[in-house]
């Protein structure tokens, strides 16, 4: 039972972490896109029709679980920290 809990807290790491990628279909690009100049969110918003070329790259080349990884570890972490002061 306690497995299965760690595997949901691991896989919603992982969405929340994924979701936050700054590519224009994700909810990390509404977010950058609001902290960008006026003419660099619209730049941002144009390379949504290539956004899902560019996350299948990143996919295969590996190069989104290098970056990914550390951060879904470092928050991990974090939060076996939050739970260690309950327990």
């Amino acid at each position: 039972m306690i497995f299965v809990l760690q595997l949901i807290v691991l896989y919603n790491i992982n969405f929340a972490v994924f979701n936050l990628l700054p590519l224009p279909p994700l909810d990390g690009s509404r977010i950058l896109a609001a902290l960008l100049p006026g003419q660099w969110a619209y730049k941002l918003a144009g390379l949504e029709r290539y956004s899902f070329l560019i996350l299948i790259a990143l996919l295969m080349t590996n190069v989104l679980g290098a970056v990914l990884i550390p951060i879904q570890r470092g928050i991990l972490f974090l939060y076996q920290i939050v739970l260690s002061v309950f327990i």
